[in-house]
């Protein structure tokens, strides 16, 4: 019996090099994917790129937000942005948002928070606020504060900037 050690053997579970991350985007380009949650076992040896590229082509991408979530730690923060909104828009359903928020930029949550109607912000705009530019916030709080939704501008208070209100 030999005991030879394989320096493959070593490399730490995760990590590929770019050229087997490429080859297994390939082979997965080959495979029918019917659902977004076939690619999250996959997402850590994927780079950014590669990952966005699978989602866009999904055409089941709306409706999705939950497996989004799953997907959010490896997607670069534009594309998980882009993927998120197109998502609020088809179906509104914000309670992912909360989840989402930390991976996205400020730009996308903000065009988010002002695309949300009344109810959604009294449910959702409180969580997302510690995400979303100060500028657009204080441009929603005044929005809500013309319509009397004085509950909401309250929580937001810390969020945004008093003199600007």
């Amino acid at each position: 019996m030999s005991a030879r050690i394989s320096l493959k053997a070593h490399r730490p579970s995760g990590v590929l090099r770019a050229a087997d991350s490429k080859r297994l985007a390939q082979m997965i380009d080959k495979t029918r994917i019917k659902d977004l949650s076939q690619i999250i076992p996959l997402a850590p040896f994927l780079e950014s790129s590669q990952l966005a590229s699978l989602i866009d082509r999904q055409h089941s991408v709306t409706g999705s937000f939950d497996k989004l979530v799953a997907l959010a730690p490896f997607l670069d923060e534009d594309d998980l942005g882009n993927f998120a909104e197109r998502i609020f828009n088809s179906e509104k359903d914000s309670h992912f948002l909360k989840a989402l928020a930390p991976f996205m930029n400020e730009k996308s949550l903000g065009k988010i928070a002002r695309l949300m109607n009344t109810e959604q912000k009294e449910r959702y705009l409180i969580g997302l606020a510690p995400f979303i530019d100060e500028k657009v916030l204080t441009e929603i709080a005044g929005d809500l504060m013309k319509t009397g939704k004085l509950k909401i501008l309250k929580q937001l208070m810390p969020f945004i900037n008093e003199d600007e209100i």
